[in-house]
């Protein structure tokens, strides 16, 4: 296949050409809005709240003991559980203690 050089100049220019901006009907529009507003957002009970932070406790000392490198994995897990603990109403101290212990 050859190519003038006018063909390739016009193909570049095409490929660096911004894309165009999208359109949206009213239909993409009310099916955006029935998706989210279908209660995928409720809080969580203070149940499941607490399941979460002791399952995470437990994670986290198996992360701990592991020898492998996961220090990315304890920091969010670590920070989850703060979170978590606060959530739940507990004092940071006894939170840390509580991750750590």
């Amino acid at each position: 296949m050859d190519m003038s050089d006018q063909d390739i100049t016009n193909l570049v220019r095409q490929m660096a050409a911004p894309p165009k901006e999208p359109t949206y009907t009213d239909a993409d529009v009310e099916e955006l809005v029935r998706m989210h507003a279908g209660g995928r957002h409720k809080m969580r009970s203070e149940a499941e709240i607490l399941a979460r932070y002791n399952l995470g406790r437990k994670q986290y000392k198996q992360l701990k003991l592991s020898r492998e490198n996961n220090r990315e994995q304890q920091q969010m897990l670590y920070a989850e559980l703060k979170v978590l603990g606060w959530i739940l109403g507990r004092k940071e101290r006894d939170v840390v203690m509580e991750i750590n212990g």
